[in-house]
């Protein structure tokens, strides 16, 4: 596997912002430093978010030498690569990217930042969940259900009242109920 990435956050903790040195693309790993965090690198949570939903997440941080941060993000989740489907070349998205302190449950700070497509190569982290990091309570509160009005015809059989998890749904299983929904609307 090629050399990590490495992107310096260094927090302002008046403001709850930051300022981003390096950048990080979908499908690496990225070597993530956060100076003046403020709090012990053990509490730290990095994730990289849209619209409620996680995409990336980093919370096993050490302490460098300078007394910084580090911890290695993997963007070769599920989300990251199912957002990132319809993106070729250079194109880029601009996300959230959060600091929190897992053990007081503060937000540190948070920005924009662009993720960049990487068209994939071969030498790509092993891909994962970025909803493994969902704690049940997060769960509960973040995942979305979908009602899709029973006694539609779908390919030539009948669905009945079905609940539809977002979250656990790919992107063409998604834009399948999303369609057949519409379809029914319309009659």
């Amino acid at each position: 596997m090629s050399q990590s990435t490495q992107c310096i956050v260094t927090v302002d903790p008046v403001y709850k912002t930051f300022e981003l040195e390096g950048a990080i693309a979908e499908r690496e790993n990225a070597q993530i430093i956060i100076v003046n965090a403020g709090v012990p690198a053990a509490s730290l949570e990095v994730g990289i978010t849209e619209r409620d939903t996680r995409y990336a997440v980093c919370d096993d941080f050490a302490l460098d030498d300078d007394g910084n941060a580090v911890g290695i993000m993997n963007t070769n989740t599920t989300e990251m690569a199912a957002l990132f489907t319809r993106y070729f070349g250079n194109m880029r998205r601009s996300m959230t990217l959060y600091v929190w302190d897992a053990v007081n449950d503060t937000l540190i700070a948070t920005g924009a930042i662009d993720i960049i497509n990487n068209p994939q190569s071969d030498d790509e982290p092993t891909e994962e969940s970025a909803s493994d990091y969902y704690t049940k309570a997060e769960a509960n509160g973040r995942f979305l259900a979908i009602d899709s009005f029973a006694d539609f015809d779908v390919e030539g059989t009948y669905t009945t009242r079905e609940t539809f998890n977002v979250q656990t749904a790919t992107i063409d299983e998604l834009y399948e109920v999303v369609a057949t929904m519409l379809a029914k609307l319309r009659g």
